[in-house]
């Protein structure tokens, strides 16, 4: 005689979606996340870069403006 499985019930099925729903949301936070950092990451290191740029070009604006003046 052949035995078949019995099918699972619909809240086993409703859980199990749920669970794998839960996991890829937190992955795609994780990702989202780490997006942000790097994003931050760069931007400060941009702003960094120009103060950096400021500081050099500010004396040579300053004796300009001696002479000028």
């Amino acid at each position: 005689m052949l035995q078949v499985a019995p099918a699972k019930p619909d809240y086993m099925i409703e859980r199990k979606a749920r669970e794998e729903r839960r996991k890829m949301e937190e992955k795609l936070a994780k990702e989202e996340e780490k997006k942000d950092k790097e994003l931050k990451q760069k931007i400060k290191q941009t702003e960094e870069k120009l103060q950096r740029r400021r500081v050099r070009r500010l004396p040579a604006t300053l004796l300009l403006c001696s002479r000028v003046c």
